[in-house]
């Protein structure tokens, strides 16, 4: 099972290598008392199951603080959902104000870079598209 993992491994290793990758991981270690304080405040909120309410508010109060206004919006998008499918794998969704539904994305890391591996339009958006397009 172990042999399965050497390319994983290798290509985590080339990751780390790389100056942005390394600045970012130096990042963690420098800052490791911070993070460790805010974990330690947040498990502090009370959050028993189906009542996560008050821990949801802090978080949301925690990024307020750092300047977040509660929207991720670059020009007329905004970032509706985004997250990791697995270590190489990254999907996101994002609306124009002009469009109901979102454009969904699959990126896959591919030789250490990011490519797209697959769209999802929205029917409205593949309407205004002009015939034979």
């Amino acid at each position: 099972m172990a042999a399965n993992l050497a390319p994983i491994s290798n290509l985590v290793g080339e990751a780390a290598s790389l100056p942005g990758m390394r600045e970012c991981l130096q990042w963690f270690t420098r800052e490791k008392q911070w993070i460790n304080d805010i974990h330690l405040q947040l498990c502090r909120v009370p959050a028993p199951t189906f009542l996560e309410q008050q821990r949801a508010e802090w978080i949301v109060g925690q990024f307020r603080n750092l300047g977040w206004s509660g929207d991720t919006v670059y020009g007329d998008a905004r970032v509706i959902w985004a997250f990791f499918n697995n270590p190489t794998e990254f999907a996101v969704a994002v609306r124009s104000d002009g469009c109901g539904e979102p454009i969904r994305v699959v990126m896959e890391l591919r030789h250490l870079r990011w490519q797209v591996r697959r769209i999802w339009l929205p029917n409205e958006l593949l309407e205004r598209v002009p015939a034979g397009t």
